[in-house]
């Protein structure tokens, strides 16, 4: 056997073992950080359209327990789509879903999602911001159109719908979550307005100063809720889930 049978060729210089490792540990590595990032991205979309059950589930009260019960679960209860789900479309601050309006018992629900990030823009505008997670940041009032006003937003007192009688909130990664249960909404305008239904309903968000009143200076943002002009996606019932049913 001669020496080229024996070595093979001298001329074929192969990798040494160290470089060969190094690539691998390499590709691995970025491997490893491309699967974080599609995973942190795959979790943040999933997120941005996830409300947990207790908010988006429908909430049943006294009000509403006692309606279900005389109404043998026939509630009667009506859902929208939500044209404009977000307060602003370049800060999204607060955003709004799955309405739940039951006109015999004057009562709406609403789920409401928002952003740790929203205390920057909170800072921005008020100079100081709360922890938003905690709960306490915010409350909530309801405002109708006034058909006596020269324009669709002239304010008066008579335009404050209900009365926020439920407010539960919850956490979840970096989103804070409410289910907001109104009473005696009146929808038709019967009390002041001679008849005259509300077209739209608004979702206003002030900071909570702990006085139980909302000072205009306290006002953050507000959501397009209820639209009822025959313009926008008209209501249809909302079927209660199993989950839903009361025991």
């Amino acid at each position: 056997m001669d020496d080229m049978e024996r070595y093979g060729d001298y001329n074929e210089i192969d990798a040494p073992p160290g470089k060969s490792i190094g690539r691998l540990i390499v590709k691995i590595v970025v491997a490893l950080i491309c699967l974080s990032v599609a995973s942190v991205l795959i979790i943040r979309i999933a997120m941005a359209n996830h409300y947990p059950d207790f908010a988006e589930n429908i909430y049943f009260d006294e009000v509403l327990t006692e309606h279900y019960k005389k109404t043998g679960g026939n509630i009667g209860a009506e859902t929208q789509m939500l044209m404009r789900r977000y307060d602003d479309p370049d800060e999204g601050n607060i955003f709004c879903q799955n309405l739940i309006i039951i006109r015999e018992i004057n009562q709406l629900q609403i789920a409401v999602k928002f952003n740790k990030s929203v205390e920057e823009n909170l800072a921005k505008k008020f100079g100081k911001s709360p922890d938003t997670l905690s709960g306490t940041a915010f409350t909530f009032r309801l405002v109708r159109n006034n058909p006596e006003g020269k324009t669709a937003d002239t304010f008066s007192e008579k335009c404050v719908l209900g009365t926020l009688s439920v407010k539960i909130f919850d956490t979840g990664m970096q989103y804070g979550y409410y289910k907001l249960v109104f009473n005696g909404v009146d929808f038709d305008g019967e009390e002041y307005f001679s008849g005259k239904a509300a077209t739209w309903i608004r979702l206003e968000t002030f900071l909570d100063d702990g006085t139980g009143t909302f000072d205009g200076k306290n006002k953050f943002t507000q959501n397009l809720i209820y639209q009822n002009d025959g313009k926008n996606p008209e209501f249809v019932p909302y079927e209660l889930s199993d989950e839903e049913v009361p025991a």
